[in-house]
């Protein structure tokens, strides 16, 4: 894989004001970002019942540092930050949902963050209630929900979640990247996310719906397709959200505060294979690179156990490097549905039954990890010192 022959050929698109990374980070998380998409994708036209999102290519931020100082030690908590985008799939969810009691029983707390798509909260039907910032009335990139059935089940368990110390978070409304969109067309979504939500009951009358407790705690985005610009983080500010996790980062890396008071907690990137090859910590993503966005593995078959393993040989590794160096967050991003006959699941959760219940390990969500940083800052980068096993 010739990363030179990528680099002199790609357009990077970055945000032109203060550029607060140096060159070298810029081609290093360049070479991360694009090297999972070098593999043509076969199939992947993002059927909303099949993969939710196509490839994740973020924008770079600009960012102003917010330290506070003090050493990284064996007590600094390492957070373990696990999520998932989307939302369509109950039967998903109840299955991550029950993982997350049977690790609790044997005394290993694991909370997960979910990226929510309004779309799924209207039918065909009705969808011409979602109007996108530059498409006509109904235009979702993801299709919408079965039946109204299907969306009372859906308020009732993300309020469940909330319930049981889970996140529920913004994944927009229609799954459109809105990289190159103004302020007014960002403020057009998040208004017909919150609409849609809150009206749920008067958009869907036909079925008793519970209220939506879980809008009122909301506080995180993750963009669709990681399209991102300084004009969304306004629009964060404005909407009253804490934290953006749009970005890609090395896996050393703490989260930043931008200029508007958002925090910015990157997606961390691992290194994949007996090369090494670097890539981002998303499922997605990986599914391209190994498979080239084929399901040809079938469980516990020799093909699918050696995708297994280097997924969660990859994710082990990036934990170690942290838990053991800067303990900056481990980052990790999958979605509501099972790639690769699920190896990517299972990876995952190998992956937290392994490091989840470890001393000072906490796998919790966004929100409880927002609020460590708002008390206690990250650590000066000057200070960090690496921890011995």
């Amino acid at each position: 894989m010739c990363f030179v022959i990528l680099l002199s050929t790609m357009s990077i698109s970055v945000t032109r004001k203060k550029i607060s990374l140096n060159w070298t980070r810029l081609i290093m998380s360049t070479v991360i970002l694009l090297s999972p998409f070098i593999i043509p994708i076969i199939g992947s036209s993002a059927d909303s019942n099949n993969v939710d999102v196509l490839a994740e290519k973020p924008s770079k931020v600009t960012l102003k540092e917010s330290e506070k100082s003090y050493f990284v030690s064996s007590s600094t908590p390492q957070f373990v930050l696990l999520s998932f985008d989307g939302s369509k799939s109950l039967s998903m969810l109840e299955e991550i949902q029950n993982f997350s009691k049977r690790m609790e029983f044997d005394g290993r707390r694991v909370r997960f963050t979910f990226f929510i798509n309004a779309a799924y909260f209207l039918t065909d039907d009705n969808a011409a209630i979602y109007k996108s910032p530059r498409g006509a009335p109904g235009d979702s990139k993801i299709g919408y929900s079965n039946s109204i059935e299907d969306i009372r089940d859906r308020v009732a368990a993300f309020n469940k979640v909330v319930r049981e110390g889970g996140e529920i978070a913004s994944h927009a409304a229609g799954h459109w990247n809105g990289q190159y969109w103004s302020e007014e067309e960002w403020k057009k979504e998040f208004n017909s996310f919150k609409s849609i939500i809150y009206n749920v009951q008067v958009n869907n009358g036909a079925v008793t719906i519970e209220k939506p407790i879980f809008l009122g705690s909301m506080m995180g985005f993750r963009a669709p397709e990681l399209g991102v610009n300084e004009n969304l983080y306004k629009t964060l500010k404005d909407f009253g959200f804490k934290y953006d996790t749009s970005n890609v980062g090395a896996k050393e890396d703490w989260p930043y505060m931008d200029s508007f008071g958002i925090w910015h907690i990157p997606i961390g990137t691992i290194s994949l294979g007996v090369r090494g090859v670097p890539a981002l910590a998303m499922d997605y993503s990986l599914w391209v690179y190994q498979t080239g966005g084929r399901d040809y593995a079938a469980q516990n078959t020799p093909e699918w156990n050696n995708l297994y393993r280097e997924v969660l040989d990859a994710y082990l590794a990036y934990f170690n490097a942290n838990y053991y160096g800067s303990r900056a967050p481990v980052v990790i991003g999958h979605h509501f549905t099972k790639m690769g006959d699920g190896v990517y699941f299972e990876a995952l959760k190998s992956f937290a039954e392994e490091v989840c219940g470890k001393p000072s390990v906490r796998c919790s969500t966004y929100s409880d990890f927002v609020e460590y940083l708002n008390e206690y800052g990250v650590p000066t980068s000057m200070k960090i010192r690496q921890i011995r096993q």
